[in-house]
């Protein structure tokens, strides 16, 4: 399993990127990875916050940024497989051409954050943990 700061650097490497945006991605590789094999890529969980999923540590490592451009990583991340590149790449290929806010309306849009948000209203303060099997 990888460390989501690992997977973040990742991320970063390929481009600057807003707090937004980098943490739909990551939601997007945990999903993406737990539909394709059944296993977490990430050694994190996601919650249904009010602009879409978020990973609560991933959030404190970066909220000083707010919507700034978050500056971009150079460097190796340090991933247990080299299969995570090739996978982060595809990833990066499918969401990285959106805006955080655009990824945002995706994934508002999805089942795995619409039923862990039920009886919330919109933009109401939700800590739900997103269900893995919806995701």
């Amino acid at each position: 399993m990888e460390n989501i700061f690992e997977v973040a650097k990742y991320f970063l490497s390929l481009g600057q990127m807003n707090h937004k945006k980098l943490q739909k991605l990551c939601y997007y590789a945990q999903a993406w990875f737990l539909a394709l094999t059944g296993m977490r890529l990430m050694n994190t969980w996601f919650e249904a916050w009010a602009h879409g999923p978020v990973s609560p540590e991933l959030w404190h490592r970066y909220k000083d940024w707010g919507g700034l451009l978050i500056s971009s990583y150079e460097g190796t991340p340090n991933f247990n497989s080299s299969q995570t590149y090739e996978f982060l790449d595809k990833i990066y290929q499918l969401y990285g051409h959106y805006s955080g806010d655009q990824l945002e309306q995706l994934t508002h849009g999805e089942l795995p954050w619409i039923n862990a948000r039920k009886n919330y209203p919109q933009g109401a303060i939700c800590t739900n943990t997103i269900s893995e099997s919806d995701m």
